[in-house]
């Protein structure tokens, strides 16, 4: 084998590597402080790049018309009809999951607050990881709002 053989199997090999790190770190991302309400609010986005939150008028907030509880189950079965996506707490007045990207496994967090006095639901979506995320969060509860509002 040349040279440019083995220069190719380098290249290729520091490839693999880097992307079985990659998924690796993406997987074992902890969970960030500070979610949850706190103070009446869902936390802050640390900037537009990765994350929504209609706290922070990036979006409104959704709206319903029935009790609270129906609110919060019709919100849980959406979000758990769609792919990769885990419940991780579920109160009267807050729902919160996880949503993993189908080939590096990274992670969301979003997190819904229900409120009875408006009848609004608040949330915020934001990757763990990374600056951008293509818009991804912003996508998904537009999609959620959408069948939310059928």
């Amino acid at each position: 084998m040349g040279w440019l053989s083995w220069f190719t199997i380098g290249i290729v090999s520091l490839l693999a590597v880097g992307i079985v790190t990659i998924m690796i770190a993406a997987r074992n991302a902890p969970r960030p402080g500070g979610l949850g309400i706190v103070n009446g609010r869902l936390a802050a986005c640390r900037g537009p790049e990765n994350c929504v939150s209609s706290q922070d008028g990036m979006l409104e907030p959704f709206t319903y018309d029935s009790n609270r509880e129906s609110a919060r189950k019709r919100l849980q079965e959406i979000v758990l009809s769609m792919l990769r996506a885990a419940v991780v707490a579920d109160e009267s007045d807050y729902l919160a999951v996880t949503f993993r990207s189908r080939f590096f496994g990274f992670i969301d967090d979003v997190e819904f607050q229900l409120s009875t006095q408006d009848r609004t639901i608040h949330f915020r979506s934001g990757a763990r990881q990374g600056r951008s995320d293509f818009n991804v969060n912003r996508t998904r509860i537009e999609a959620i709002r959408a069948e939310f509002e059928e």
